[in-house]
């Protein structure tokens, strides 16, 4: 990179040579960036988040360890896990879905679904602070390979906006977010029911898919997080701007079911509002 102005190299693929060496220690269990090519930086002037996205950002070194997310508090403790559920649900319902990265995001699921409600309930726990920033490593890892959708698109607009935390965010939109995907994706989605730990054997495919909202949602309860936009201060009146904004995320490319109007993330926006 040969500096310039850091807006100049949003976007895919723009950085000419390697980066200064990177070594990233994570403080919280969530985001997986340690094993992807992604950054995103938040513009506070214009109110919107940038996105980097390089084989030169992969970082060269990374240090999991658990006594680093010690004393992360309850909230963003279930934040940053739900940050990692998204990715993974998200990497199993792209549109650039393959096997490897299904097998990493299931596996993710599992463990979040077992160890999050450990780590928030004792943040002392240090074995459920390992095993979460495995899971979010391999939904890092998921995700790299299959992308993300809808969920972070809607939910970098808000948090650019409103200030929303973004795994908050993720954890509000997530379970409207496959409600709208539903019948484009009816397997995947009885998966990750199968992988909270649902039993959907003999349900009808549509209700055994249903079944992967439902069941985050009572996820989300369990482990404390605000359940609408509106408890995270969030104006009405903004959505609007916020749809738009929606639709022009690079993410938003990967959802499932091709999204061309903001209208159509008006209404998610709504649902969840």
């Amino acid at each position: 990179m040969k500096g310039e102005k850091l807006e100049d190299h949003a976007g895919f693929n723009l950085l000419s040579g390697p980066i200064t060496p990177h070594v990233v220690i994570p403080t919280t269990a969530g985001t997986g960036s340690e094993v992807t090519y992604a950054a995103i930086i938040k513009d506070h002037e214009q109110k919107r988040k940038l996105l980097f996205a390089d084989n030169y950002l992969f970082p060269n070194v990374a240090i999991l360890d658990p006594y680093m997310t010690i004393g992360l508090p309850r909230l963003m403790t279930a934040a940053t896990g739900m940050d990692a559920l998204s990715h993974c649900v998200e990497a199993i319902h792209s549109r650039q879905s393959e096997p490897v990265a299904d097998a990493l995001a299931l596996h993710g699921i599992r463990m979040i679904r077992e160890y999050l409600p450990r780590a928030v309930e004792n943040g002392g726990d240090i074995i459920a602070r390992g095993q979460m920033l495995i899971a979010a490593c391999i939904a890092g890892a998921a995700f790299s390979n299959a992308q993300v959708g809808m969920v972070h698109a809607l939910a970098h607009s808000i948090g650019a906006k409103f200030g929303v935390p973004h795994g908050i965010a993720n954890s509000i939109l997530l379970p409207h977010c496959i409600l709208y995907n539903l019948d484009a994706c009816l397997d995947r989605y009885s998966q990750i029911a199968q992988a909270m730990g649902k039993d959907v054997r003999g349900m009808e495919p549509l209700k055994a898919a249903e079944q992967a909202a439902s069941t985050i949602w009572e996820f989300t309860k369990a482990i404390g997080m605000p359940q609408t936009l509106r408890e995270v201060n969030v104006e009405e009146p903004g959505l609007e701007q916020c749809a738009n904004d929606a639709l022009m995320d690079g993410s938003i490319v990967y959802n499932p079911k091709l999204v061309f109007d903001p209208e159509e993330i008006l209404k998610v926006y709504k649902n969840a509002f």
